[in-house]
């Protein structure tokens, strides 16, 4: 116990290790917010009754492409103005009665702020879904006139169309789902954190501890300052960092990580153990230096070089930081 008291009192009087503790607990679910706000935002669709079939129809489509469904109105306009949604498309109640009339004018009300990132790509979007349902309305009266039945022509069109013999506007949306922004923000916070990790680990608890051993292995013996210095401090240290880890986990939402995360300092301290055992001192931190700089290449804000230079993809693999991305299912 007391080794311990005395490997905590040396760790409490290292400021630098205070510094990159501050990192790992504030960093990361910055990173993570960060990854929200350069999401774009999904747009949305509101049915006013499912009983209408060529309206159910544009808002099945407007689905399939990403757009969020809603209940009510007020609610979908409410966040368009707040800006959780980028734009949305209100579907009226009676557009079979419209089509069948022949009134294609405003038959969608397409809501969006002045603020929308894509309101173009979103109208679209509504635009072809409407068309989809509404061309066979287009030429309906001039079939008939040759003869051709609406039910007929009806019947024939939608048959070739969920075939998929016809045209169709199903378009792809970008970054237009929830899960995209979700998964972006777990991307940053992965980077982050694996690389604070990384750098911490070794700047403020291999190299600092196998100092300490050097320096008293001549008086006391390489054993006892092992055992006594090298292995409480390493507990203490590692601790903190992990308890680091944790609340920083929780506080961005992803609690899930906080054993992947223990599992990563236990792989990064036997990566250190391993790099103690070879001789020289000096190159052992441009290593690291040159790791950390390569780490960028996993670094989810437009800056993967592994789509530039895809051997960086196989290669990357060796940096410690992407342990972490492994250990997250995310390699």
């Amino acid at each position: 116990m007391k080794i311990l008291l005395f490997a905590l009192k040396k760790t409490v009087r290292t400021p630098v290790y205070w510094i990159f503790l501050a990192a790992v607990l504030l960093l990361p679910p910055f990173f993570y917010s960060l990854g929200r706000q350069t999401k774009t935002p999904p747009a949305g669709c509101f049915l006013e009754s499912a009983d209408d079939a060529e309206a159910a129809r544009v808002a099945a489509y407007l689905e399939e492409s990403g757009f969020l469904p809603y209940a009510s109105r007020e609610e979908l306009r409410a966040d368009v103005e707040n800006g959780t949604l980028d734009a949305g498309v209100e579907i009226p109640a009676d557009l079979s009665e419209r089509l069948k009339q022949g009134r294609f004018e405003e038959c969608l009300t397409f809501v969006v702020s002045p603020t929308s990132s894509f309101p173009d790509l979103w109208k679209e979007h509504a635009v072809s879904a409407l068309f989809a349902v509404c061309a066979p309305y287009i030429s309906a009266a001039i079939l008939e006139e040759a003869g051709i039945p609406q039910e007929k022509m009806f019947e024939a069109y939608w048959t070739r169309m969920d075939a998929g013999k016809l045209f169709t506007f199903r378009l792809s949306t970008r970054d237009g789902a929830l899960v995209v922004s979700e998964d972006r923000s777990h991307r940053f916070f992965l980077f982050a954190l694996s690389l604070l990790l990384f750098l911490s680990s070794w700047f403020c608890t291999a190299a600092p501890l196998a100092e300490s051993v050097r320096g008293l292995a001549p008086r006391i013996g390489r054993g006892k300052a092992f055992t006594s210095l090298y292995l409480p401090g390493l507990l203490v240290r590692l601790a903190g960092l992990f308890a680091a880890a944790a609340a920083a986990c929780l506080i961005a939402g992803e609690g899930k990580m906080i054993l992947p995360a223990g599992a990563y300092l236990l792989l990064l301290q036997l990566f250190s153990l391993l790099l103690a055992m070879l001789p020289g001192e000096s190159w052992k931190h441009t290593l690291i230096f040159f790791l950390a700089i390569f780490s960028l290449a996993l670094c989810p804000v437009y800056l993967d070089l592994s789509l530039l230079l895809p051997l960086l993809k196989g290669l990357r693999r060796l940096a410690p930081p992407f342990w972490l991305w492994m250990l997250a299912g995310m390699g």
